[in-house]
């Protein structure tokens, strides 16, 4: 039609088609859509614009029935689409989600509402009410804008509608929408319990609606949450009272497993209360266990198991084979579990890094302190697995050969630096905390004998902050600096030195040459009155061991 010209009939065949368009695309609809974008956008024939134009805006419509919202964004950015004011819902929508996607990077609250306001602006559109599968999925990523502003009414409201939109459609992402829906409610019942009310009708409308869903499994455990205060005792019955054909059974033995670890933690005075707590919480965590198929989170089957080895660790004694058998029964789990499970399997390296310490297992503890450095940057663990690492290397470098030594002092002076990174090098940090105070000192070493005399002289002033009067601290700067080429710093700290040093010692010596080795580099004509007033007053110049050096320096003037 479109090479024969004739174009209104191309436009009508376009319109029929997408029509009948839902939200399951097949290869041949996606591929069609992309062909009239083309004609519409691509094309650098001027004539017929408006046919063109219908075109290419039925093949945006199209792809967002479809819900390829990846290649209409890739279509406007290649053919440079235009997504102004007046630019229809297709366009405002893309431009919404794009703003939201920033957004979501930078956090900014003004960055939410832009793109808040650019969704709404898309959902007044008046083809938007035709639309009513794009129309539910643009007011769910509104609801997401009003959520990261903590504006959880205005949120939930929207997280309703585009439920119910997106359910009409049969769009995976209903469940979602109305689960959220639930939570937002949820927020608003810490400080107005009145809204308690609506976050339950959300939960009875998922079970409703969604009842095969993960998040129906849920609904009676946070009805019973929204009862009202209770003890833990009343929680834990009414989570003991969900029988087993109840679709939340799962979902409780789980709930039940975290408040019984609480009331472990609450018992810390009685330890027979505890022991007897941890007994059951063994218990119910085995009952967990074998209600959760291989389908369940894993997350939840790894996070039950470490409940028992966290109290069973603390406990007092501590109950190592039972942390042995559960951190076994999370290991094969962990060993499957998908990529998301990040945070549940750093804690468990991290409990079984407790365990082979209280074991006293060395390589189990350097196994599971490796695997935190490399893969729980940023995590609570992260310092204790650095720190082990930390002294192995330093053991390491004391009985490695010359061949192996420097490979050992770069590996170390990247944990120290991870390590400094971590606690950070305020005065007062390191003038109070003994372990950030040997982290600094660790690095400027390292990097000293990694031949970056700069950092190291920056440390070790960080550390004379805190001890200006520490004369290792001064010694090591005084080199640093002289070997990094800032002479007037380090001239200071040699004359801090030498007025603290017994004169005529060794230590004395060695100050008074890099004095005189920072003059000759600052005040050449200064440097030469001091040495001379040294040989005068020092006549062996140091004996054997520095009479040489002070010769050869003094022929610099």
């Amino acid at each position: 039609m479109i090479d024969s010209n004739r174009w209104q009939e191309a436009v009508a065949y376009a319109q029929k088609r997408i029509d009948r368009f839902s939200d399951s695309a097949s290869q041949g609809q996606v591929s069609f859509c992309v062909a009239l974008v083309r004609t519409g956008y691509g094309s650098k024939k001027k004539q017929p614009a408006a046919q063109r134009l219908q075109l290419g805006r039925l093949g945006l419509t199209g792809l967002a029935r479809l819900g390829q919202m990846s290649a209409l964004q890739k279509l406007v950015e290649k053919y440079s689409i235009r997504t102004g004011q007046n630019a229809g819902f297709i366009l405002l929508w893309i431009r919404g989600q794009q703003e939201f996607t920033a957004a979501e990077k930078s956090k900014q609250a003004t960055a939410y509402q832009a793109a808040a306001n650019t969704l709404r602006q898309a959902l007044s559109s008046p083809e938007a009410a035709s639309l009513v599968g794009p129309s539910a999925r643009c007011r769910y990523t509104l609801a997401w804008c009003d959520f990261r502003q903590n504006r959880w009414e205005p949120a939930a409201k929207e997280f309703s509608k585009a439920a119910t939109g997106l359910k009409a459609v049969s769009d995976s992402l209903a469940p979602e929408a109305a689960w959220m829906c639930f939570v937002a409610y949820k927020r608003l019942t810490k400080k107005q319990p009145q809204f308690a009310t609506l976050a339950s009708d959300a939960l009875t409308r998922i079970a409703h609606d969604f009842p095969k869903h993960d998040y129906a499994k849920r609904v009676d455990v946070e009805l019973a949450r929204l009862a009202g205060p209770t003890d833990p005792d009343q929680m834990i019955q009414r989570l003991e009272a969900i029988r087993a054909d109840n679709p939340s059974y799962e979902s409780a033995k789980y709930e039940l497993c975290i408040l019984l670890l609480q009331q472990w933690k609450q018992a810390k005075a009685d330890q027979q209360a505890r022991a007897a707590l941890l007994k059951k919480l063994a218990a119910a965590t085995d009952v967990y266990l074998g209600t959760a198929t291989s389908n369940t989170n894993a997350a939840r089957r790894i996070k039950c198991c470490l409940l028992v080895v966290e109290a069973a660790l603390r406990n007092r004694p501590a109950e190592l084979e039972m942390a042995n058998r559960y951190l076994a029964k999370a290991k094969p789990i962990a060993a499957t579990a998908p990529d998301d499970s990040r945070l549940i399997l750093t804690e468990y390296h991290y409990r079984a890094l407790q365990l082979a310490t209280q074991q006293d297992d060395v390589t189990a503890r350097q196994q599971h302190a490796q695997w935190l450095a490399d893969h729980a940057a940023g995590s609570p663990y992260e310092q204790a697995a650095l720190v082990i690492l930390a002294n192995r290397l330093d053991r390491q470098i004391k009985t490695a050969s010359s061949n192996s030594r420097r490979e050992f002092i770069q590996q170390a002076y990247a944990v120290y630096r991870r390590l400094h990174e971590l606690l950070g090098d305020s005065p007062d940090l390191v003038s109070t905390n003994r372990n950030a105070q040997v982290i600094v000192s660790k690095l400027a070493y390292y990097a000293s004998q990694l031949e970056h005399p700069a950092e190291s002289f920056t440390l070790l002033q960080q550390l004379l902050h805190a001890f200006p009067r520490d004369r290792s601290y001064l010694r090591r700067a005084g080199l640093a600096g002289y070997a990094a080429g800032q002479f007037a710093e380090s001239l200071d700290h040699w004359r801090t030195l030498l007025a603290g040093l017994q004169r005529g010692s060794d230590p004395w010596y060695e100050a008074k040459y890099y004095q005189l080795e920072c003059l000759a580099q600052t005040d050449r004509a200064r440097a030469a009155r001091v040495f001379h007033q040294f040989q005068l007053l020092y006549p062996d110049l140091g004996g054997k061991d520095w009479a040489t050096r002070f010769r050869k320096l003094s022929k610099q003037w």
